[in-house]
């Protein structure tokens, strides 16, 4: 993965926990790298195993090496230490090498702090291979407390050139093999930079201070970076769980771990995450709500609590009920991402309406992640389930399922803040609907630049708006199109709507003039199914654009995408949004609610500034001259 990634995505998705280490310098003018993430104190309880090798050798002095100790005890104190959470180890070298104690010997932040204090300078060489190697065969195996499936982070403190550099560096070489982190923090003037460069996973993990002092700075300038998700935007994420007689009791019982990790990453302080736990079987049961526990202990009690039910596949139960009850607005919040995991580990008994149901929970705003368990597993329904091929995860067994945590909060994390053109409404008012009687209209616009426009509009006609809200979209398109001089030899609209197929309300031949495209606009239909906008971005460009239907040769093309939700199968929508960009369309996005997909509003768009969003239906009129504008500056070009 490129270096650059690290400092754009940080957080969740390195196999590895997460700390700015950054360092001050008000006295020298050494520099170090752009800070790099090494391990996050947003998430205390996130599983990592991490081995101090500190520097005890002469040029330290006792003195200088109790501030190494101290600057350990005070890094350790921002993580819950335990058996299944994070474990430490010190081991100190010079001339010899000496394990001070094992990952397992401390399970809680009192005794660890306290046999930190107790370590004591060896004094002698500086013989840093060694210690490498010693980490490398020793350190985290299974005997010593080494745990699978967790991240492994080496953090080596030295303040000068090792004896033996050429075995430093092949031993450093062994444990990046092991795709084991390792990060070197050198300590005044006396470090070799290119030594350090060769212990470290990569330079960014290199940091520099000018004497031990400034050791404390770093601790001090600690700061948390994790993902939008772990930090700030709310969002309510519930897990489905897979309770039939496949499953059996061990296997159950390790989904249930598999969840505490996947929340172990997030932050519950304030606005951020809430969860909510549903298991299916032969009927759906409600473990609990988001609004139930808002505290990672809790939620890990109520887990825990939680029994194996045992009985059928009925895959869609437990789906139909987030869609009606975890996800409904007396339970999730107005505002919130909405995503929920479903884990399953084989075929549903009911696949038709396991998939009737999966479309469901999809057009009510819910982004789906599914993770297929086993060889059982049935990919085609995984991936009816799924928002897109990207939201399909499958690991071989339950026990493997810490595999693919990461994975899973990377995906949560990508939903991130969308552009946004105007400032929330602050008063929510009723529009009302369509009419040609408009005294307040600006002067309708001629053209915007030297050649005509024809512009293409895309409504989502899902079961996710109702027929209150679509009215609100049809307003919308009706007020952009009363702005334009509408003919022949100007401007031209055309209209389609898509829900669980395209449908084209009017061509851009099919009227001439402007009140014939107004009272079409107020004729279109609320249907009211799925959100297949690819089928709607496919129409437009295998139909709508075309001469046939009265698209012009020369003339600016552009379509305006208006949806409240995530479509069916994210793939193919951005498949066909880039097909319908390569045929020489501008394609503006706008996306309503708590429901939409930023991440495939902004990849549909034609750059990030054709992407808007709106918190509700009520709120489109606030965009609808920025969105005059934006199309009239993409016909000036």
């Amino acid at each position: 993965m490129p270096e650059n990634k690290l400092q754009t995505l940080p957080w969740c998705h390195v196999a590895m926990l997460v700390i700015t280490l950054q360092v001050l310098f008000a006295v020298t003018a050494v520099t170090v790298a752009e800070p790099q993430y090494i391990v996050d104190t947003k998430c205390p309880d996130k599983p990592a195993d991490i081995v101090f090798v500190v520097d005890g050798s002469g040029s330290e002095g006792s003195s200088n090496f109790k501030k190494e100790t101290s600057f350990i005890s005070n890094f350790v104190k921002s993580f819950n230490i335990g058996k299944t959470r994070v474990q430490v180890s010190v081991v100190q070298f010079a001339t010899t090498v000496r394990n001070e104690f094992k990952l397992n010997s401390h399970t809680d932040n009192s005794s660890l702090i306290r046999a930190i204090s107790r370590i004591h300078w060896l004094n002698g060489e500086t013989y840093t291979g060694d210690a490498l190697n010693y980490v490398d065969r020793n350190s985290f195996n299974r005997e010593n407390g080494g745990r699978d499936h967790v991240d492994k982070i080496v953090i080596v403190l030295t303040d000068g050139e090792s004896n033996f550099p050429n075995e430093t560096v092949v031993a450093a070489k062994k444990l990046h093999d092991r795709r084991i982190t390792v990060a070197a923090v050198g300590i005044g003037s006396e470090v070799n930079r290119n030594e350090l460069n060769a212990i470290a996973s990569n330079s960014k993990h290199v940091f520099l201070v000018p004497n031990f002092d400034a050791l404390q700075s770093i601790h001090q300038q600690l700061t948390d970076t994790t993902c939008k998700l772990c930090d700030s935007s709310p969002v309510d994420l519930a897990f489905l769980l897979d309770g039939s007689g496949s499953e059996g009791r061990t296997n159950y019982d390790n989904q249930k771990e598999f969840v505490k990790l996947v929340t172990g990453e997030l932050n519950f302080n304030g606005n951020g995450t809430r969860i909510a736990m549903v298991t299916f079987s032969t009927i759906a049961f409600n473990n609990f709500d988001f609004n139930k526990y808002n505290d990672l202990q809790s939620i890990n009690n109520a887990i825990d609590s939680k029994h194996y039910p045992n009985g059928e596949s009925y895959t869609h139960l437990g789906l139909q009920f987030l869609t009606d009850h975890t996800f409904a607005s007396t339970q999730a919040r107005y505002g919130s991402k909405h995503v929920a995991v479903v884990l399953t580990d084989g075929r549903s008994n009911e696949e038709l309406l396991t998939k009737r149901e999966a479309m469901r929970l999809k057009a009510h705003g819910v982004l789906v992640i599914s993770v297929g368990i086993g060889s059982a597993v049935e990919q085609d329904e995984l991936k009816a389930i799924a928002s897109g091929d990207q939201y399909i995860l499958n690991v071989n067994s339950s026990a493997s399922l810490p595999l693919i945590h990461d994975k899973v909060v990377d995906l949560l994390c990508e939903s991130k803040t969308i552009f946004t053109t105007t400032p929330k409404p602050t008063t929510t008012t009723t529009t009302p609907k369509p009419t040609t009687h408009a005294t307040t209209t600006p002067k309708p616009r001629i053209v915007c630049g030297p050649s005509p426009a024809d512009i293409l509009f895309l409504l989502d006609n899902s079961d996710s708006e109702g027929a209150d809200n679509f009215a609100k979209e049809v307003n919308f398109v009706y007020n952009f199109a009363n702005r334009f001089v509408i003919d022949s030899h100007h401007n031209q609209i055309s209209a389609l709507t898509f829900s669980s197929t395209a449908k084209n309300e009017f061509w851009f031949n099919s009227y001439r003039n402007k009140a014939g495209v107004l009272d079409a606009i107020k004729k279109i239909q609320y249907v009211g199914a799925g959100t297949n906008t690819a089928a709607g971005l496919k129409m437009a460009r295998t139909q709508s654009f075309t001469k046939a239907h009265g698209a012009r040769d020369g003339s600016t093309r552009i379509a305006i995408v208006i949806t409240d939700g995530r479509s069916i199968n994210e793939t193919e929508t951005l498949k066909e949004a880039d097909n319908l960009k390569k045929a020489g369309a501008t394609i503006i996005s706008i996306g309503i609610g708590f429901g939409q997909d930023d991440r495939e509003l902004k990849t549909m768009a034609s750059t990030q500034n054709y992407v808007f969003s709106v918190e509700n239906f009520d709120a489109l009129k606030t965009i609808q001259k920025q969105v005059i504008e934006t199309t009239c500056q993409e016909h000036k070009g």
